[in-house]
């Protein structure tokens, strides 16, 4: 969030100097009665009520909480909880609340700025702190597509980001690391994995190789279904016997 800040593509509580505190007293505000109460009831408790709710009532409650300090009026750009990637999301018009930006050129404009940014991102001792930035319209094309973010960032994990980043753009910024904000993670997804496969036609000790796109495909060849046309991933010759 406070690299999307810097560009001015964000605003709200937890960003910023305390300059900006000074002059923008509606984005900085207290917290109200309801979030003081919340933070007060034990993390383990608040999970427990949560489990026995509604799915979409769930889904609701995370959103109102995580959104409640982003200042919709002035912010083009936001970021969507998360401790190991950075996605960034536009507020997108006739899409997301407010609406500031618009389809086409603005938001193509936007996301490009954003990732230029991130790619000048360098972690103490001079590493980038960024190994890919994608854009999801390039990525995912599927009907769902508006239900994601629209740029995520993977950090290089031997760059072992932490609490500090820096350009000549941005500046120093200085944070939490990302095992210190909920739900405490302690490490990051690797790109390694390995597949456990029965049926009669795997080979004992076959050697599967692959990608995690292909397991859909090779579940639906399996049912005997035709993979939509936005469906990436081949389906496992070893696995179907063929």
């Amino acid at each position: 969030p406070e690299v999307l800040h810097r560009l001015g593509l964000f605003h709200g509580s937890g960003v910023g100097s305390a300059v900006d505190a000074a002059e923008d007293i509606h984005a900085r505000s207290r917290p109200g009665l309801a979030a003081t109460v919340r933070q007060a009831i034990p993390l383990s408790l608040r999970h427990a009520v949560t489990r026995c709710l509604p799915m979409r009532l769930h889904y609701w409650l995370n959103m109102k909480w995580a959104n409640q300090a982003i200042d919709w009026d002035r912010s083009k750009a936001f970021c969507i909880p998360n401790s190991n990637e950075a996605y960034v999301r536009v507020n997108l018009e006739g899409r997301d609340p407010g609406g500031l930006v618009e389809h086409g050129p603005a938001c193509r404009e936007l996301l490009e700025t954003v990732e230029s940014a991130v790619a000048e991102l360098v972690v103490p001792g001079g590493s980038r702190a960024a190994r890919e930035v994608f854009k999801m319209d390039g990525v995912f094309a599927g009907p769902r597509r508006d239900d994601l973010p629209d740029l995520v960032v993977t950090w290089d994990p031997d760059a072992r980001v932490l609490g500090e980043l820096h350009s000549e753009r941005c500046g120093s910024i200085h944070g939490p690391a990302g095992y210190q904000v909920a739900p405490y993670y302690t490490g990051n997804h690797r790109p390694n994995a390995f597949v456990i496969a029965r049926g009669p036609h795997v080979t004992r000790g076959s050697g599967l190789q692959g990608h995690i796109l292909d397991l859909p495909a090779t579940v639906l060849a399996l049912l005997g279904v035709d993979p939509p046309a936005h469906c990436e991933g081949s389906a496992w010759r070893e696995v179907l016997g063929r």
